[in-house]
């Protein structure tokens, strides 16, 4: 962009002075209007070179001030944790960017919070579940969720959304299903990030499996960690999500409540599937007047004798 900018600085001066020797000339006011509006045309893409040169600028050195400088080369590699919406997004723009880019994915699927399963697992939408809101909204804004979904769509037609997203950007091929990350760690001197993992062949949510490790250290039962792989990374992306770890309140008195209480996490449908509980024909109160809350109380509504939405405001 300099040597064009440059070269365009040469090309104004070859251009005033045949405007100045037909001035001298006393050239037809026609030429001069014409020398005049070229000018004024060269000096447009000049100045829009120059601002592209500085937009690059800013870019390197203030939009990506985190990414440090490495030896030439070196191509920047990046560890995103978790592929769901966020994590398939951000290795996108990863990729992109021309890093080298890897996922870690604890589960057989990316998807996130919206991977549907009949047990508890890291995903907690339960079998009925829409978008509320518009898939126009929700909608990747470079690529667009297609035309015939309908305004709200269902669970599965997200999961396909996001497959295809994957598969178009090439973000499929950098993840590694069943992988959990155990530890990340910063490497002062090195500047670099350490991440451990390994493999993990079930579902079961990372809360569950930190409980049962630490039950099994309390044990003094020691984990074999020779699975465990290290690799380094110059960045880290952390989605690992906020709904994957159940948030339960505790009320006076819980301890003496004799029925079934469960969270909205492992709710999956009215009947017995995933909970192991079924609602037909029970009184219920849920307690929370969020989105998972109404959706849940509406559908129990249509199979359990009484059901209950309690909220601390009204």
């Amino acid at each position: 962009m300099r040597e064009f900018a440059l070269s365009l600085s040469w090309f104004h001066w070859a251009v005033a002075a045949l405007a100045l020797a037909s001035v001298v000339r006393v050239a037809p006011k026609l030429i001069e209007m014409a020398t005049l509006v070229v000018l004024a045309l060269l000096s447009l893409v000049e100045l829009v070179c120059w601002d592209l040169t500085l937009g690059k600028v800013w870019h390197w050195l203030v939009v990506r001030p985190r990414l440090r400088f490495v030896p030439r080369g070196k191509v920047k590699k990046v560890a995103v944790i978790g592929s769901g919406a966020s994590g398939i997004a951000a290795a996108k723009e990863a990729l992109q960017a021309g890093f080298d880019v890897t996922v870690f994915e604890q589960t057989d699927t990316l998807g996130g919070n919206w991977v549907f399963r009949n047990i508890e697992s890291q995903g907690s939408v339960y079998r009925s579940t829409y978008i509320n809101t518009t898939r126009e909204l929700m909608t990747f804004s470079d690529y667009v969720m297609p035309e015939e979904y309908p305004t709200y769509p269902h669970h599965k037609q997200i999961m396909a959304y996001f497959y295809d997203y994957a598969n178009n950007f090439g973000v499929s091929e950098c993840i590694r299903y069943n992988t959990q990350v155990v530890n990340v760690k910063h490497d002062d001197k090195k500047q670099e990030w350490v991440v451990r993992s390994q493999p993990c062949l079930d579902s079961k949510p990372l809360y569950m499996k930190e409980r049962e490790r630490l039950e099994r250290k309390e044990n003094g039962i020691i984990d074999d960690e020779s699975s465990v792989v290290e690799e380094r990374f110059d960045a880290v992306v952390m989605a690992t999500g906020h709904h994957t770890v159940p948030r339960i309140p505790q009320f006076k008195n819980q301890d003496k409540f004799r029925g079934h209480m469960i969270h909205s996490h492992v709710y999956k449908d009215p009947t017995s599937c995933g909970t192991g509980y079924d609602f037909t024909d029970k009184r219920v109160v849920v307690v929370g007047i969020g989105n998972s809350g109404v959706d849940i109380a509406n559908e129990l509504s249509r199979v359990s004798r009484q059901v209950y939405l309690s909220t601390r405001s009204g």
